[in-house]
């Protein structure tokens, strides 16, 4: 899956968000970030200060 730079409409607002972060699990299972073995993507609205997680 490509991952948008914008366009994921804001749970608060419906305004567009904007891509802010891309996220893995780690190597350690006892310290990685449980992901279900997929890929995280944070994305942020800028006027109101929300944000959005997926999984891919």
């Amino acid at each position: 899956m490509a991952v948008p730079e914008t366009g994921l409409a804001c749970p608060s607002c419906a305004g567009t968000t904007e891509f802010a972060a891309h996220l893995e699990e780690g190597i350690s299972a006892r310290t990685a970030m449980n992901l279900g073995g997929q890929l995280g993507y944070v994305f942020v609205c800028r006027a109101c200060r929300e944000g959005v997680f997926l999984t891919d």
